[in-house]
């Protein structure tokens, strides 16, 4: 599925204080930060529905042409 950055990181990183979104139809909360680098920062979050956990990766975008991601 093709979606566009600013939409994911407005749904999902909009407000520091929520830690809950829905992502691909998934609710998840991310629980803390576990890395960061020069071009993106790494959560470890948790499907609220079945309590998988995984890792979600926050895109630091610098080139507005750069706005298109690919979530799998």
């Amino acid at each position: 599925m093709f979606c566009n950055i600013s939409d994911v990181l407005s749904a999902c990183f909009g407000r520091p204080d929520q830690n809950t979104y829905t992502i691909g139809g998934r609710r998840i909360q991310t629980i803390k930060k576990i890395g960061e680098g020069g071009f993106s920062v790494v959560y470890l979050a948790k499907d609220r529905d079945n309590g998988e956990e995984f890792a979600v990766k926050k895109l630091l975008v610098q080139d507005p042409a750069q706005k298109k991601v690919n979530i799998f």
